[in-house]
Parts: C-alpha cells; sequence; structure tokens
C-alpha cells in the first residue's frame, strides 16, 4: 500500500498544483487549454509514435488486449445507454451519459499512473490501449453523437463525420506511422529518439497539471440525474468487467493486464465534455460534472484498482519509496 501511494503522490500532487494555478489564475487566462492542447496535439502523439514505432511486430497483435480495449468500454456503454434510454433519456444525452461511463482519460490520468507504477515498459500497452479507444470507443461516440441529431444526418454523414475525426486526429496519425515504422522494422536515429522521447517525457506532467486545472474550474448548473451512472460506471463497473475479461482471456504479460486495468480505472476523458458542448447545454453540464467528479473520485478508487491489481497476483509495483 506504501509503495502504491508513493508513486501516486507526484501523480496528484501535480494535479493539485494545477488544481491552484487554475483557481489563482497563475497562470494566466485560458492556460488550462492550451496546456490540453500542447499535450493532445504534440506531445501524445510523439509520445504514442515513438512507442508504437519502438515495439516489435509480434507485440503489435495481442488479440487479448485489444479484447479488453474494446470490449470493456463496449459492455459499459451499451448497458449505461440502455439504462438512459429506458429512463426516458433522449439519444444525445444517453450518448454522453455512456460515454462518460466508458470513455477513460488514459492520456491525462492512466498513462501517467502507469509510468509511474510499471515504468517505461508500460509505455507500448499505454499507446496501443489509448489508440483502441480513440479509434473504436470514441468513434462509436461520435457516430451515435451525429445520428442522435434529431434525424437530421444521415449514416453516411454520420461515418463521414468519424472519419474526419479520425484523420485529423494527431494521436490516430502518430499510431498509423508507428505501426508502420515497426511493421517495416525502421530504426529512429539517436538525436531523432532523443528529440522525440524529449517531447513525449513532457506529456505526463503537462497532462496532470491541465487536468487539475479543468477541476478547479466551477461547475455550471445542475448535471442531471445520469451524472451517477457515468461516475460509477467509469470508476467501478469498467475496472470491474476489464478483470473479469482479463480473468477469462488469453494470460496476458504482467505489464500489459496491469496497464489495461489501470487505463480502464482512469476518469471519464475531457473528449466526453467536448463531445457533450457540441450536443446541447445539459449534456455539457453533465459532461463538465462527469469529467471534474470522476477525476476527484480516481483519487480514492485507483488505489483500491491497484491493490487488487496485486492482491489477485497480476502484477507486482516495485516503485522505490
Amino acid at each position: 500500500m506504501l509503495t502504491i501511494l508513493s508513486a501516486l503522490l507526484p501523480v496528484f500532487g501535480l494535479i493539485a498544483l494545477g488544481f491552484v494555478a487554475g483557481r489563482t489564475g497563475y497562470l494566466g487566462e485560458g492556460a488550462d487549454g492550451v496546456l490540453s492542447h500542447f499535450v493532445a496535439q504534440v506531445t501524445l502523439p510523439v509520445l504514442t509514435f515513438r512507442a508504437i514505432a519502438t515495439m516489435t511486430p509480434e507485440d503489435l497483435g495481442v488479440p487479448a488486449m485489444a479484447t479488453v480495449a474494446i470490449a470493456g468500454p463496449a459492455l459499459v456503454w451499451i448497458s449505461a445507454f440502455l439504462f438512459e434510454r429506458w429512463r426516458g433519456e433522449q439519444a444525445g444525452m444517453a450518448n454522453v451519459v455512456a460515454m462518460g461511463a466508458s470513455f477513460g482519460n488514459g492520456a491525462f490520468i492512466g498513462l501517467p499512473v502507469s509510468l509511474a507504477l510499471l515504468g517505461p515498459a508500460s509505455l507500448g500497452p499505454c499507446a496501443v490501449a489509448m489508440a483502441l479507444y480513440t479509434m473504436v470507443v470514441f468513434s462509436w461516440c461520435v457516430f451515435v453523437g451525429v445520428l442522435a441529431q434529431g434525424g437530421q444526418h444521415s449514416v453516411a454523414q454520420a461515418c463521414g463525420a468519424v472519419l474526419r475525426q479520425l484523420c485529423r486526429s494527431p494521436l490516430v496519425i502518430g499510431c498509423v506511422l508507428g505501426i508502420g515504422f515497426a511493421l517495416g522494422r525502421l530504426p529512429l536515429t539517436p538525436p531523432v529518439d532523443r528529440l522525440l522521447e524529449t517531447l513525449g517525457n513532457a506529456t505526463g506532467p503537462c497532462a496532470l497539471v491541465a487536468i487539475g486545472m479543468v477541476v478547479a474550474k466551477p461547475l455550471e448548473g445542475r448535471a442531471g440525474r445520469g451524472l451517477g451512472i457515468a461516475v460509477i460506471g467509469k470508476l467501478l463497473v469498467l475496472p470491474g468487467i476489464t478483470l473479469c475479461l482479463l480473468a477469462v482471456l488469453p494470460p496476458l504479460p504482467p505489464v500489459w493486464a496491469a496497464t489495461a486495468i489501470i487505463m480502464a480505472g482512469a476518469s471519464s476523458a475531457t473528449s466526453t465534455f467536448i463531445l457533450a458542448a457540441q450536443t446541447g447545454p445539459r449534456e455539457r453540464q453533465l459532461g463538465a460534472a462527469a469529467v471534474v467528479l470522476s477525476t476527484i473520485g480516481a483519487a480514492f478508487t485507483l488505489p483500491g484498482v491497484l491493490l487488487a491489481i496485486e492482491a489477485l497476483g497480476i502484477a507486482r509495483f516495485t516503485v522505490p519509496l
């Protein structure tokens, strides 16, 4: 337990630093957006490219990891979406709730925690998981969100919106380029590799400070009754389903299995708020609240998730105290 807490202290310490900076305005107006944009558009795609480009082709084809990263969120999304529809919510709101419950903040929470506890060996699994989340889970949520806009758009238009999102996503571009380098066994020259490593190393600290600044923002209005489903689904249900899937699927290497669970236990992704803002004011309020409250809640649930990883013998954390 002390090992886990000592590893999480810098993670949540940087979030606290971002919170203070956001509340006091120390970094200036709009700093959270600039920092988040820098991570999403520059450092994270670079980190993803380098992590995948240096993997072996054999490591790229890990069907159990793909199954866990796709099937777990899919089960949670379907359950949350159908439950919200059964309660009488419109499809747009149900999609935002389901996305909050199923689409995790791998880049801003999962990646730093995995690196803190598992070291550089977790970079590859993190990159694979984030790429799958973006290309499958996020794309599906965008697709449903477009169709939910009152019959204004056809299936073809929804597919076009998804393709535009993917083609413009630096994370997806970095992933595709990384796969090309890995399959072609193309080397990265030492100067280029050092540059990419330096940029990639900025992802964790910048992401944590940015998420702290997001949490510092006051919530607007009431979030709605779907908030509990989004937060509980993300912090408790998805990690639980991931553990069950790992128990029945072919064994993954310990670092890969632990990374999959940590990524599942991360808070709701900030993309939830972005999608919600495009849907409507009620959805925007719920999306913002889901991101903020699940980030705060992760400070309490993640230690439990990590203890379960050790107690079940999935992996051992050896961070020096």
